[in-house]
């Protein structure tokens, strides 16, 4: 990793060292010397960092003394003539400072040696540059993906200065940088919020007061998976993680790229016309990267969210009656990718208010998801086979595991993550996606809940986000922003919703080798045989091993 690297920024030293300046600034009776402004950035990057010196939020500085009048948040840095060891001017008000804590400060230097252990077992907690807890939610769910990180470490840019390698190598520099901290001190993501925003210029948006606007976090999770789409893909040694190519599918099928190999789900749908039955049926695939659960009534279960946005009537053309019908679309999933996100769809425009607000509904999500009965025929009989093959490796012989085939691989009824059933659905051959995609499908149907994206609040354009993380202990982590805390399993399901409290809004799902040993265990159950517990195990990325 170091040595690529080197590669990358080798040839761009010069013009790194020319695009940083040092200034002075002055605020009030303060002043900071040699502040470093690197003017390959915009203002803004500027303009976050003083944020971070003197606590004066973005949308109130008031920066004097360059050419032009008072330093604008898209300036071009040329027409503005600032020199090294220049003298610049802050204006503004620094945000009130919080009240002091009840109890006086303890410092890491004066704890006993126990207690400062603890305080550092936590990982770090990011700092809201001004309603960016959207951003900051995701950036933890990424990090608990391994195999992001393994991608972005192999990424050897043809072009550093280009927007979208830029995201993806500041991406990199956030997610290292997490990972090398905890939470006796936050992280600052300085450069990757300034990068992001001046890529995708929807996410500066301010308000009338200059302040910039909340943003939706899905939007903004969906908006970093596809710019890492085109650019990597996974590897599994060490050879560069760059795409050769970032052409997009123009058949509906998964593609060879990280966001497909991770987060793809394969549809195949099919549509039979209500107003004239005897019309052929018309299929179709569909490549997603997330499902999105329409909160339809009577709806109380993720399953039942997801089970019910399967099914749906449209209107299109019919060829037979030469008119615009309704048609009844019935999709099935076709691929199980390694990680499942899922995405509740709370908030529905009202044209009264003129606004997007919040459905409030409590829906229940399950620790452990099983989505057995919503696959397609050729994936359920890839499933199956599956299951047998380990319930045979458990017993030790083919004859053996029949006798726990029907126990074991027809028990999604029995799961809580799956109250229902649902009919057999389109019937198409297997499709041909990439073997780098297949290799990492999910074979067994299930998966363990590892993260909740949570909004607090009742407008999209307001309230706030929360990421909780699951621990390799079963506990949990909250990240708010800067803070971090442990929180107990049975806080979870306190995020159903249906009031003012945090409630969940994206669910984060991951296949493990801990439920392949779940599989095989319950076949030795039904076999009389003793338990395999402790020889196995692991969950996350370290199931499908890149």
């Amino acid at each position: 990793t170091g040595a690529a690297k080197s590669r990358v920024q080798a040839p761009a030293r010069a013009s790194a060292a020319i695009a940083m300046i040092s200034v002075n600034v002055k605020w009030g009776k303060q002043k900071f010397d040699n502040i470093e402004v690197d003017t390959s950035e915009p203002p803004m990057l500027f303009k976050t960092q003083l944020f971070a010196l003197t606590g004066v939020p973005v949308e109130r500085q008031k920066i004097m003394g360059l050419k032009g009048g008072p330093l604008k948040d898209d300036a071009d840095w040329a027409s503005v003539g600032l020199k090294p060891g220049q003298n610049v001017m802050l204006m503004g008000t620094a945000e009130k400072l919080p009240d002091p804590p009840p109890e006086p400060t303890k410092f890491v230097e004066d704890m006993p040696e126990v207690v400062d252990v603890e305080a550092m077992a936590n990982p770090a907690g990011l700092r809201n540059l001004g309603n960016t807890c959207y951003l900051n939610s995701s950036m933890q769910v990424f990090k608990a993906i391994p195999e992001v990180s393994h991608a972005l470490q192999r990424f050897v840019p043809a072009q550093a200065n280009e927007p979208g390698a830029s995201l993806v190598l500041a991406t990199r520099e956030l997610l290292a940088e997490l990972e090398r901290s905890t939470s006796a001190r936050e992280v600052m993501p300085l450069r990757f919020v300034s990068t992001f925003r001046q890529l995708f210029p929807r996410f500066a948006e301010q308000a009338e007061n200059g302040a910039y606007m909340q943003q939706d976090a899905e939007e903004c999770w969906s908006q970093i998976v596809a710019n890492l789409s085109s650019r990597l893909r996974l590897t599994s040694g060490p050879e560069p993680s760059n795409l050769e190519t970032t052409a997009m599918s123009t058949d509906g099928l998964l593609q060879d790229n990280l966001g497909d190999a991770l987060f793809g789900i394969q549809m195949s749908s099919e549509l039979t016309c209500e107003e004239a039955p005897e019309e052929p049926k018309q299929h179709s695939t569909e490549a997603l990267r997330r499902l999105s659960c329409h909160l339809k009534p009577g709806t109380a279960h993720l399953y039942n969210a997801i089970e019910g946005s399967l099914e749906e009537s449209i209107d299109k053309q019919s060829p037979s009656l030469g008119r615009e019908a309704s048609y009844k679309k019935v999709s099935r999933i076709a691929r199980l990718p390694p990680y499942l996100s899922v995405q509740f769809v709370r908030f529905a425009w009202r044209a009264d208010s003129q606004k997007r607000c919040k459905v409030l509904k409590e829906i229940s999500f399950p620790d452990m998801l099983d989505l057995r009965n919503l696959l397609d025929p050729a994936l359920k009989a890839r499933v199956n086979a599956h299951w047998r093959k380990l319930e045979q490796e458990a017993v030790g012989a083919p004859a053996a595991a029949s006798a726990v085939e029907a126990g074991a691989s027809t028990d999604a009824m029995e799961v809580e993550g799956a109250p229902g059933s649902a009919e057999a659905g389109p019937s198409m051959p297997p499709l041909p996606l990439p073997a780098a995609v297949t290799a990492r499908d999910n074979l067994t149907g299930r998966y363990e809940l590892f993260a909740v994206v949570t909004h607090e609040g009742r407008t999209a354009e307001g309230g706030h986000y929360v990421a909780w993380i699951k621990q390799a202990d079963g506990e949990w982590l909250v990240f708010d922003d800067e803070t971090v805390a442990r929180v107990s399993a049975d806080k979870i399901k306190k995020l159903y919703g249906g009031g003012d409290y945090h409630m969940a809004y994206m669910c984060f799902y991951r296949h493990s080798a801990k439920i392949e040993d779940d599989i095989r265990d319950s076949a030795r159950r039904s076999a009389g045989l003793p338990s395999l517990a402790g020889k196995g195990g692991g969950a996350g990325g370290d199931a499908k091993k890149a």
